[in-house]
């Protein structure tokens, strides 16, 4: 399984809450988060 995490635009810490809510859900695959710095 394959998730992506489009947090851009998020301020810290939403990225990281955002992913690991992922994380916690995901029993095998890949969690890729794409990120700005705007």
């Amino acid at each position: 399984m394959r998730i992506e995490v489009d947090a851009r635009g998020q301020a810290c810490p939403k990225p990281v809450i955002m992913t690991k809510k992922e994380l916690d859900n995901i029993k095998n695959g890949i969690v890729t988060t794409i990120v700005d710095n705007e």
